[in-house]
């Protein structure tokens, strides 16, 4: 059986499992569609545009520096032991920032749910 048929108007595939059908949205009202993708778009939008600050701030107060200035007891903990200081000054903001921006995939994911997408196997394909 073939998967995929190459005709002239185009390529035809498969259609999902009815397991693989979101049912609740195969019928959305237009303009709640519109609207739902204009949000999600301005959203997200702005969401790219923002990102920088959290992600500064997080690396700016990560800053052994900054630690000091902002928790002087903490800064003096980190005095005691060299391998505890070099560590926050070289692992923690990058490691900490990594966190930050390996939580995204999962946020840009759930926001996708909320388009008006009638299966998941088109969030793949798409």
């Amino acid at each position: 059986m073939a998967a995929q048929v190459a005709t002239s108007a185009g390529t035809t595939l498969l259609a999902p499992e009815p397991r693989d059908v979101v049912w609740q949205n195969i019928y959305i009202p237009p303009f709640s569609s519109f609207t739902r993708r204009v949000m999600v778009y301005a959203f997200l939008t702005l969401l790219f545009l923002f990102w920088v600050i959290p992600v500064t701030t997080l690396s700016t107060l990560l800053n052994y520096e900054e630690i000091k200035k902002v928790a002087p007891w903490l800064g003096e903990i980190l005095d005691l032991s060299p391998s505890m200081r070099s560590l926050v000054q070289t692992t923690l903001p990058s490691a900490a920032v990594i966190a930050l921006n390996g939580l995204l995939p999962f946020f840009l994911e759930g926001m996708i749910q909320h388009v008006f997408v009638p299966s998941f196997s088109s969030n793949v394909d798409n």
